[in-house]
């Protein structure tokens, strides 16, 4: 409690910092004698402001439940926009092969949902450095062989591939013949958030957070989302958020883009317990 000393008919108080306090002002005109009065005053703080990766330098960021970037062949999505402010959209030409959105299709939010046989959105982006992060909100079906949820283009130690194994193996990536694959079989598990951090030749797959394998090497591909651009691979691939960085960010950032995937797709469940985002989402 704080006392400010203010004539009593001075009826407006104001508090332009935004803070949560009670006051008590005590009027007075002057005499002496005259009876003090109090006057409790609670000031309401503003919401705090949400981190998101618009915080962060991003190579590519495909947000699903922003409208302002898709567009919509009827139900279907022909183009993608990038949200790093780089241009580098998904977009596909052909109606047989463009993927539908999905309006509320989880956490109240729209996705784009891949049918597994045709649908794909080739973005045909080059890394230019072998220093990359993937994030992406995803949840994939069960489905035979491999299939791609997110690649790049580049030479084989600048390109970066998330997939999905049929059977029985577990997501992962593909290089010189020979599939790395993370711990965890996502398929048909459910939404997912996963990670792929390269920090060179060879890196780690991370799950909801969690440390989910390593791997070295990725395999050329033409860049899409969904499948590969030239339309022989393809997922059954339902998909929220894809975060695309240039760079392997450190702890604390990693951290607030996977709190921001959570609590916005409502993944907080998948979370350990000792995750600093796991009841509240990062703010600025």
């Amino acid at each position: 409690m704080k006392d400010f000393f203010v004539p009593k008919d001075l009826l407006l108080f104001s508090n332009s910092m935004g803070m949560n306090s009670d006051f008590s002002v005590r009027g007075f005109s002057g005499g002496i004698s005259e009876a003090m009065g109090t006057l409790t005053v609670t000031v309401i703080s503003g919401a705090a402001v949400l981190w998101t990766p618009a915080e962060i330098a991003t190579a590519q960021w495909f947000d699903a439940d922003d409208e302002s970037t898709i567009t919509l062949n009827g139900a279907a999505v022909s183009q993608w926009a990038d949200k790093s402010g780089n241009t580098r959209h998904a977009a596909q030409a052909t109606p047989t092969a463009q993927p539908a959105l999905v309006a509320s299709g989880r956490n109240g939010r729209d996705i784009v949902v891949f049918d597994g046989t045709s649908d794909t959105l080739p973005h045909g982006f080059a890394l230019t450095s072998n220093i990359c992060s993937l994030f992406a909100v995803a949840s994939v079906g069960a489905q035979a062989g491999y299939r791609g949820i997110y690649t790049t283009n580049g030479a084989n130690a600048t390109n970066i591939m998330m997939l999905a194994r049929g059977g029985t193996s577990n997501w992962g990536t593909y290089y010189s013949n020979a599939y790395r694959q993370a711990n965890t079989n996502i398929q048909g598990a459910g939404w997912q958030i996963l990670e792929m951090l390269r920090g060179g030749i060879s890196g780690a797959y991370m799950r909801n957070g969690s440390a989910d394998g390593s791997f070295s090497g990725s395999e050329g591909q033409n860049g899409a989302i969904g499948g590969n651009a030239t339309g022989s691979q393809f997922c059954d691939l339902s998909v929220a958020e894809i975060i695309l960085l240039q760079t392997n960010p450190d702890e604390t950032t990693r951290q607030k883009i996977e709190g921001y995937l959570a609590h916005k797709w409502g993944l907080t469940a998948n979370l350990l317990s000792g995750h600093p985002y796991k009841s509240a989402p990062p703010t600025i």
